[in-house]
């Protein structure tokens, strides 16, 4: 019910850029439709620390996405870089928390 006004309210306004971000906007709205819909019915939550996971993961990219389109020439690439290079370390110790991936990796090249 929300896909179909959304996509042509962003492709009316802002063309094709329009339906990418009517896509993210359904995709935020489905998520907080299951989200409602799980916990009511299933009693179902997100820990704190899944929040504190998902915020970071979240909020990065948006950055990213901020750099991309509002900074340019040697700096925007610099910026890109260091937001990558820290999701891809942040992912990795919190991945490494959970699975201990170094001991596994450690184990299967030894």
């Amino acid at each position: 019910m929300v896909i179909l006004p959304t996509s042509l309210l962003g492709y009316y306004w802002l063309g094709i850029v329009g339906i990418g971000y009517a896509y993210t906007l359904n995709f935020i709205i489905y998520f907080i439709w299951v989200l409602i819909m799980a916990s009511k019915k299933y009693n179902f939550s997100y820990s704190n620390v899944f929040t504190k996971l998902l915020s970071i993961q979240i909020t990065v990219p948006l950055f990213t996405i901020f750099a991309i389109t509002q900074i340019s020439g040697l700096v925007m690439y610099v910026i890109i870089a260091l937001l990558a290079s820290f999701i891809i370390i942040y992912s990795f110790l919190e991945l490494n928390k959970r699975l201990d991936i170094i001991q596994s990796f450690n184990i299967k090249f030894k």
